[in-house]
């Protein structure tokens, strides 16, 4: 290339430049910007998780709000023991044992009744009912080493408000019937 060509393509390249950063070129970078700005909290919602709920939905008005979906590298669980667990070990928290009667600590209407049938009793012959999970549920409250979000009292509260009226409501005032019930206890477990 010759040096006068070199300079003509030089002078071009400084004059494209100047031109760059005219009015012009700035207010559309500004409009860029803005149009980005405003993007931003559409696709930040996208991709948002609860932030109250968080990943897991350890207690029954998190539950029942209906956010129950799994998040990514989350364990689903709630730190507890599954039933099966309890019925191979003899060793439950007190005050219960595998002899424990169901119907001294849970209340039941006919079609919970269970007669003097013990706990264990129940977790080996009802496999899969909704007294099977609160059983689980009961005694994952009660237990120390299990990192359990529900106490004991709610287990009981839960099956005795669903066993007596047919619902729990919880602290949003939703309903939770006996399948939402057993259902949350199933998630709770690890």
């Amino acid at each position: 290339m010759s040096d006068s060509q070199n300079d003509s393509k030089q002078q071009e390249s400084t004059e494209s430049a100047v031109q760059d950063t005219g009015p012009d070129v700035h207010a559309a970078a500004r409009r860029r910007l803005i149009r980005g700005a405003a993007a931003a909290p559409v696709l930040m919602s996208l991709a948002s998780r609860p932030v109250m709920g968080a990943a897991r939905q350890c207690a029954p008005s998190g539950f029942m709000s209906g956010n129950a979906s799994p998040q990514p590298g989350v364990s689903a669980g709630c730190g507890g023991l599954s039933p099966g667990y309890w019925k191979t070990h003899s060793n439950w928290p007190s005050p219960y044992t595998p002899s424990t009667k169901f119907h001294n600590v849970f209340t039941s209407k006919a079609k919970y009744n269970y007669g003097t049938q013990s706990m264990l009793w129940v977790l080996t012959n009802k496999p899969g009912s909704f007294a099977f999970h609160a059983i689980a549920c009961l005694l994952n409250g009660v237990s120390s080493f299990a990192d359990y979000s529900l106490k004991a009292s709610d287990v009981i509260k839960i099956w005795n408000d669903i066993s007596n009226q047919g619902y729990f409501l919880t602290s949003t005032g939703k309903k939770m019937y006996e399948a939402d019930a057993k259902k949350f206890f199933e998630e709770t477990y690890h």
